[in-house]
């Protein structure tokens, strides 16, 4: 069987999350805090926070270079990639089998580049469906073992019906919907904005792991989804007093404790909702009930959907204000991590701000590690395909020529172009214009003239003298109409019978 990853076995406390919930969550450090400890004998590096390896500046300088380092060692590795990838490919191959003409597309986070090392991914078919066929694909996913069985969980009540499962192999959770693009919009709206606020990643990542630790990342279990997340920190930035917010170099240590102390302490989830559109705005929840369909009320966390109007997209989120107490918590540590007060009486050089609210667990760091190890060798897709696509050029027109010039070689009796005397009356007249361009090709053992041009229009980097094929007595001239003559085969290849003698037309 395939070896996995192994991790030490977690205390009993750790199996289980909030409301007594059995915890599948790597990241999770629910019932872990009797094994939090600081770092000793001056060590940068601490079992839970991996991220800092040098001693950081005091305040809020130190916590802005911290979450600089947090983000560059959470960001995602080309090996996690290439596994998500073969994940993707695998349930494709599934899908395509059932429905071969439909079309399966990644959104979310593996689309966006915003994804944890145990975030899910997210897939949308697209096809000519009455309803989602989610017991069809159910089968199929059971059949060929893509998952554990009790992973395989259809949620067809759902506002939006889904499947969800656990890659057997890799222990990648994947959800899987059907005809529905508002996800694969807000992929691309995302995109946009990561690129209008270049502070938004920074902010995103070192939230996701902030409320994945506290099993408070999914709708589905009450908390927030990553869409209703990156609306509420874009929203934070559209509407921040002071900061100008595309400036990359603002310090992300001030907008995270100011995040924190605006959703955890001062923002009204009962009467409020966030606007995202047109620059952005809190509005009464009354107004955007007026939008709503289906006789829907704002929820505790109003969202509206910039894509979608009507749909409030905190809808479903129970444990908003649970996630409202974290955040006020998060505000109170950081706060006095960063105070002045705090700097007069510091704690050991090796303590991490950032991770007096984040840390890291054992398992994921182990399976990180594991999957650098399996799929370190793996091609690992490109979004820049520029330099192998070069190379099959450049092949296919060495292969091109090459087979053009031994047709000319094989054939010459047929067109008495190569063996005349080097005084003959040329049947295909080499015109005044520069020679065609071709490149070297020691397989027929030439080497060009010296000051014949190459592809890119410079002069050849060889000055050898013309090599002849053995057995032949062809002079200088004769290659000339050679390669002269293959530019016209390129138009017109007429091959005429060796016991006819003609001149060929072109």
């Amino acid at each position: 069987c395939e070896p996995t990853h192994s991790s030490p076995t977690p205390h009993p406390a750790a199996m289980t999350g909030r409301r007594g919930r059995k915890s599948d969550n790597k990241a999770s450090t629910y019932g872990m805090n009797y094994l939090l400890s600081n770092c000793t004998n001056g060590n940068y590096t601490s079992t839970w926070t991996p991220w800092k390896t040098r001693k950081y500046n005091p305040g809020v300088i130190g916590l802005h270079e911290e979450v600089m380092d947090f983000y560059n060692f959470m960001s995602p590795r080309p090996e996690e990639a290439a596994m998500r990838k073969e994940v993707v490919n695998r349930i494709e191959m599934i899908i395509k089998e059932l429905w071969p003409t439909a079309d399966v597309q990644i959104f979310g986070s593996f689309s966006t580049g915003l994804y944890l090392p145990t975030s899910d991914i997210d897939l949308v078919v697209f096809g000519k469906w009455e309803r989602p066929p989610l017991p069809e694909l159910e089968q199929a996913l059971r059949k060929h073992n893509v998952a554990e069985p009790f992973s395989i969980k259809v949620l067809d009540k759902a506002t939006v019906p889904i499947i969800k499962l656990t890659d057997q192999e890799t222990e990648v959770k994947v959800d899987i919907s059907f005809n529905v693009e508002t996800g694969v919009k807000a992929a691309s709206f995302i995109k946009d904005y990561v690129k209008k606020y270049p502070v938004l990643p920074y902010l995103i990542f070192v939230l996701k792991q902030f409320l994945l630790q506290r099993d408070l990342n999914e709708v589905f279990t009450g908390g927030i989804s990553s869409y209703s997340l990156i609306l509420m920190v874009i929203s934070f930035l559209q509407l921040h007093p002071r900061i100008d917010a595309r400036n990359p170099n603002e310090n992300l240590g001030v907008l995270l404790i100011e995040f924190f102390e605006l959703y955890g302490r001062h923002f009204n989830y009962f009467k409020t909702g966030i606007r995202i559109k047109n620059g952005g705005a809190y509005i009464a929840k009354e107004e955007i009930m007026k939008a709503m369909t289906n006789g829907y009320r704002p929820s505790m966390l109003c969202i509206e959907d910039p894509l979608l109007s009507g749909n409030d997209v905190g809808r479903g989120s129970y444990g908003a204000m649970e996630v409202k107490r974290v955040f006020d918590y998060a505000y109170l540590v950081l706060s006095h991590a960063v105070s002045p007060l705090a700097q007069s009486y510091p704690n050991k050089d090796c303590e991490s701000t950032l991770g007096r609210i984040i840390r890291l667990t054992q398992e994921v760091i182990e399976y990180r590690e594991w999957i650098i190890k399996k799929w370190g060798g793996r091609d690992v897709a490109r979004t820049d395909n520029r330099g192998t696509i070069l190379l099959f050029i450049f092949f296919y027109i060495y292969i091109y020529i090459y087979i053009y010039i031994y047709i000319v070689i094989t054939f010459s009796s047929s067109c008495d172009l190569i063996f005349q005397d080097s005084d003959s009356t040329l049947p295909c007249p080499v015109p005044q214009s520069a020679l065609p361009t071709y490149a070297s090709f020691p397989p027929l053992g030439l080497a060009l003239p010296a000051r014949l041009n190459m592809g890119t229009g410079k002069p050849s980097m060889g000055g050898h003298p013309l090599l002849m094929p053995p057995g032949s007595q062809v002079g200088k001239q004769q290659w000339q109409q050679i390669l002269h003559c293959v530019q016209k085969f390129r138009n017109n290849l007429i091959i005429m019978p060796n016991n006819r003698k003609q001149t060929l037309e072109f």
